[in-house]
């Protein structure tokens, strides 16, 4: 088929322990937007 390839990419990860035992993570994901948004970075990067 002609045109340019689409990729995609999904990915999970699962605890072994509960969240409340990561207390890193249970700050990330039980605070709000301005928490994470302040955390969380993503740069993106495509290499030619």
């Amino acid at each position: 088929v002609p045109g340019s390839s689409t990729y995609s990419l999904a990915l999970y990860y699962m605890l072994d322990s509960p969240l409340e035992k990561t207390p890193l993570l249970y700050n990330f994901v039980k605070g709000d937007d301005a928490y994470r948004n302040s955390r969380f970075k993503l740069i993106p990067y495509i290499s030619k």
